[in-house]
């Protein structure tokens, strides 16, 4: 097995004797190390959520996938999937879930590489506290209405108004974010 500097790929060789004759014939395959064509990107849900890390690799078949939290793998199982695929799932999200090194180890035959760490940013819901500035009154009735009719990013104030903790701020949340808002 040599490495082909120029054409990026690992060159194995060897023979074949299945004729029994005790001629070895040559044979050569190309063996192309792991590349990553599109690298995962950091992702940021509210808490109940669902977010899904995915990248695409080439490379020579069979190509094997880890996914890690920094140098720990992960499993399949609870709320992880495809810890082994070139697509993570994590749902629904926990608080516990946010990272900042979120990665993927590629391998095959010629080699492995190893994506840059991308974050996980998770949000706390149900607070109510729209306008983050850490209470629930009634400055916060204008910015949940906004983020309820036009939506928004997963950030700290709109995941505060996902009142019932299912990752979205929808029509789900507007009692509950009235009965808090109005509680003693």
């Amino acid at each position: 097995m040599t490495y082909d500097a120029t054409h990026r790929v690992t060159v194995m060789f060897g023979g074949d004797n299945s004729g029994g004759n005790g001629n070895l014939a040559d044979t050569w395959q190309y063996v192309s190390s792991p590349t990553i064509t599109n690298p995962p990107v950091s992702q940021a849900t509210c808490e109940g959520g669902a977010v899904t890390f995915a990248a695409v690799i080439s490379g020579s078949a069979p190509l094997t996938f880890q996914w890690r939290r920094g140098l720990i793998n992960l499993t399949d199982g609870g709320h992880i999937f495809g810890a082994e695929t070139a697509a993570l799932t994590i749902d629904p999200v926990t608080i516990s879930d946010a990272a900042p090194d979120y990665n993927l180890v590629v391998s095959n035959a010629a080699g492995s590489i190893t994506t840059a760490d991308v974050a996980l940013s998770v949000y706390a819901t149900g607070s109510g506290d729209a306008n983050g500035d850490g209470l629930l009154t009634a400055e916060d009735v204008a910015p949940f209405a906004s983020f309820l009719l036009a939506g928004g990013p997963p950030g700290p104030g709109f995941c505060a108004g996902d009142m019932n903790a299912d990752g979205q701020l929808d029509a789900l949340d507007i009692q509950p974010f009235v009965s808090a808002l109005i509680s003693p």
